[in-house]
């Protein structure tokens, strides 16, 4: 859209002896903002993938867990996992061959969430808050590393007595910086609490004595800063 100004000139003052005038002016011309086009295509294509996600359109592979079978495409599946592409680049696998892959230690609910995210980049927040430790194992597994942080951030806002021995074991078994930063935190901001309860503190040391010994260090450090 083109705007006009009107600018009120001295014309004497811009008459030069030949009878000609001269003006100068600086013109500054703003581009458009293309924040809200680029935002735009990538919710555009989002839905696109969203949309092959939940119609399962022309899907070229099977993951079988249980009687439960999912259709999925195998571009998607080896984008986002080394796992996947090393199992259908190698030709004399039986699941390279057939396009069928079976699954026995997640359930079918935990693959469809993690199908979610290949497909989309995201979870939905219900699938986060009932899968997220399930959704942790699965893409430690497939070494979906974008999920596999996502979930550690999402157990990292939540830990709370309840569940931190549960993600201390998360820890212990998988490795989780952040979820490990997290727990040290929870320590400080309950330390009263929790360090008075001497056979907590124990059970901890016993079930998890080289994470404990860790922990110890950082809640030490972190009072130094105090």
């Amino acid at each position: 859209m083109s705007e006009s100004i009107r600018l009120n000139i001295n014309m004497l003052n811009s008459l030069l002896a030949d009878g000609s005038i001269k003006i100068i002016c600086e013109v500054e011309y703003l581009l458009p903002d293309k924040t809200d086009s680029n935002e735009n295509d990538d919710s555009y294509i989002i839905n696109i993938y969203k949309n092959i996600f939940l119609k399962e359109k022309f899907p070229d592979c099977v993951i079988q867990i249980g009687s439960k079978l999912i259709k999925a495409h195998k571009c998607v599946l080896v984008e986002n996992s080394e796992v996947f592409n090393l199992m259908f680049e190698q030709t004399e696998l039986i699941e390279a061959q057939t396009g069928i892959v079976k699954i026995n230690d997640c359930s079918s609910e935990t693959f469809k969430g993690m199908l979610e995210f290949c497909y989309t980049g995201n979870v939905s927040e219900s699938t986060m808050e009932g899968l997220c430790v399930d959704l942790f194992a699965i893409s430690h597994k497939y070494q979906i590393t974008n999920l596999k942080i996502k979930c550690e951030q999402f157990m990292a806002s939540t830990i709370d007595k309840d569940n931190f021995v549960q993600y201390c074991r998360i820890i212990e078994l998988y490795g989780s910086s952040i979820l490990e930063e997290a727990c040290v935190k929870y320590i400080v901001a309950n330390r009263e609490e929790f360090l008075k309860k001497d056979e907590g503190w124990k059970n901890l040391k016993s079930t998890f004595p080289c994470l404990t010994h860790r922990l110890l260090e950082k809640l030490i450090a972190e009072i130094d800063k105090w």
